[in-house]
């Protein structure tokens, strides 16, 4: 992948940090919240979704692959500490299916850019049958 490209897929994915850790902590009352819920998508998937592209990116993000698996890894444990912080925002409360659809999608997410990583470096003569 090309310098720029890792660089606009860092971008990406610290754009999309800030979302989930604006969205995890917002006031249940706030519009942002309550368009949300207009969505009528179930929460677990909201939350499946958001934690997958964080899982996802950050192999497309760094070139050293060691710190892009951790940096993935560290998202289930920032799903869990935001769930937690959710006590202290207003009309918000921790759920533990919650952590558990986030920590699904964030290794859903790694295990797919895994998978797509390695298929790309694989020479194409590799997946020829012989």
């Amino acid at each position: 992948m090309s310098f720029r490209h890792r660089h606009l897929s860092l971008y990406v994915w610290l754009l999309w940090l800030a979302i989930v850790i604006l969205g995890s902590l917002l006031p249940a009352h706030t519009r942002v919240m309550r368009d949300i819920e207009r969505l009528h998508v179930n929460d677990k998937i909201q939350h499946f979704a958001a934690y997958f592209v964080l899982g996802l990116l950050p192999l497309f993000s760094f070139q050293c692959r060691k710190w892009a698996i951790v940096l993935s890894l560290l998202t289930i444990a920032l799903g869990g500490m935001l769930e937690q912080l959710q006590a202290f925002s207003p009309g918000r409360q921790p759920e533990l299916a919650d952590v558990v659809a986030n920590t699904l999608g964030a290794l859903c997410g790694l295990f797919l850019s895994l998978c797509s990583h390695h298929a790309v470096l694989q020479p194409a003569s590799s997946l020829r049958e012989p």
